[in-house]
């Protein structure tokens, strides 16, 4: 268990924008990063990569370690099993301090309140709880048929084929059960969890950010939700044609065996978030 403080020395609590990938969560960074007292990175990756080096750290000599990531990679532990214990508790110390530092460093200028990433592996933030019992997660979920749909049309950008092959060639059977495990996840076992979804996100963008702010108690004013205003509007990270074509569009553009297929995985996740089954 540890007390996390800021560039001022005050106390800072870690805070998380989870989901699925395609879940709108680029929007809703884009909203709350113009806090004063929010320091959030975009997908910067760093918790997650502290997490799998602290894991790795307690996997013994030549033991088998996976990760997957995209593809699952194999890889084999270093240390030796006689000291695998004392090795893992020292790497894990380190990995907290090295956490913090990387966003005192990366926010110098900024008394945050709360510091953290956009879509973190839902495994990271769950298992950050035990070190910072307060930490919090911003849950934000999208249907997974719209989901689906989104990662087609994403997957297609040249740009971003190079980078991410798997996103264009996302189906049904993947999207499905990745939705549900991730969602179900996030929100079983998350202590301190706000959820919002999507859909009401881009039908109101400043209003729900508030009620976000409101839930850390962070101050909002006049000029913050004028920055908010302007932080907010459908971009080109988005793949419909505004915002309110991107609602539902998997009625357009799934066929019934594609719908049939993620609701038959994550139909009960779905229900949980007020989404209604095409097929019964």
């Amino acid at each position: 268990m540890t007390e996390a403080t800021g560039t001022t020395g005050q106390r800072a609590t870690p805070l998380f924008v989870c989901g699925s990938g395609r879940s709108g969560t680029t929007a809703l960074h884009r909203l709350l990063a113009t806090h004063d007292e929010l320091a959030l990175t975009n997908e910067a990756g760093v918790a997650d990569l502290l997490r799998v080096m602290t894991e790795l750290a307690a996997v013994p000599h030549l033991q088998p370690f996976r990760i997957a990531r995209g593809e699952e990679v194999v890889l084999h532990g270093y240390v030796g099993a006689p000291y695998v214990d004392t090795a893992a508790r020292i790497v894990r110390q380190h990995a907290i301090a090295a956490f913090e530092q990387f966003y005192r460093e990366t926010f110098p200028d900024r008394a945050y309140r709360y510091f953290g990433d956009k879509l973190p592996e839902p495994e990271t933030a769950i298992a950050l709880q035990a070190v910072y019992p307060d930490l919090r997660l911003i849950v934000l979920a999208r249907d997974p048929r719209d989901v689906l749909c989104s990662m087609r049309s994403f997957g297609a950008r040249t740009e971003v084929a190079r980078e991410n092959r798997f996103l264009g060639e996302a189906t049904a059977a993947s999207v499905g059960p990745y939705w549900a495990n991730v969602y179900d996840g996030l929100t079983r076992y998350g202590r301190h969890v706000f959820t919002l979804r999507y859909e009401d996100l881009v039908g109101a963008p400043v209003e729900h950010a508030e009620r976000v702010l409101a839930w850390l108690g962070l101050p909002v004013d006049p000029a913050q939700r004028a920055r908010m205003a302007d932080a907010s509007g459908y971009t080109a990270h988005g793949t419909a044609r505004s915002a309110a074509a991107s609602v539902g569009r998997w009625r357009r553009e799934l066929s019934a065996t594609e719908v049939a297929e993620i609701e038959a995985v994550a139909g009960a996740v779905m229900q949980r978030f007020g989404y209604e089954l095409a097929t019964s």
